[in-house]
């Protein structure tokens, strides 16, 4: 299960889907148990600050029957934080209530707010 290292960008206060899809080390998909395993999706400005952004299967990420992760992020999530790049990653844990559950960091990179929505009007004195 390589580690994929790629960047998110969107503008801030839109909805954005991320999906992605595990293979084990023979390059079968790894279709992951909800009830047995945990996926996690989490936004920091850098490594030692709080998560601004945080996902999980009871919040925001679902397993599809492929096997596929999708992981939403609403309006919400972005609308108040400022523009510019934050750092995110993706980590499963197979076997949470196991002794010694395998725990991987699948997916990492840069997330980045972008002011590019032209839609919204301006507030006064901005």
């Amino acid at each position: 299960m390589p580690k994929l290292i790629s960047n998110i960008e969107i503008t801030r206060g839109d909805t954005c889907y991320v999906a992605r899809q595990l293979f084990d080390e023979e390059d079968n998909v790894l279709i992951l148990n909800p009830v047995t395993d945990t996926v996690n999706f989490t936004v920091r400005k850098n490594m030692e600050s709080e998560a601004v952004i945080h996902k999980d299967l009871s919040d925001g990420i679902t397993i599809k029957d492929d096997g596929v992760i999708e992981i939403i992020i609403a309006p919400t999530d972005t609308q108040d934080l400022d523009f510019g790049e934050y750092g995110f990653d993706i980590e499963v844990t197979i076997g949470k209530d196991e002794e010694i559950p395998f725990v991987k960091t699948v997916n990492s990179g840069k997330f980045i707010l972008t002011d590019d929505d032209y839609s919204r009007p301006i507030k006064v004195g901005e």
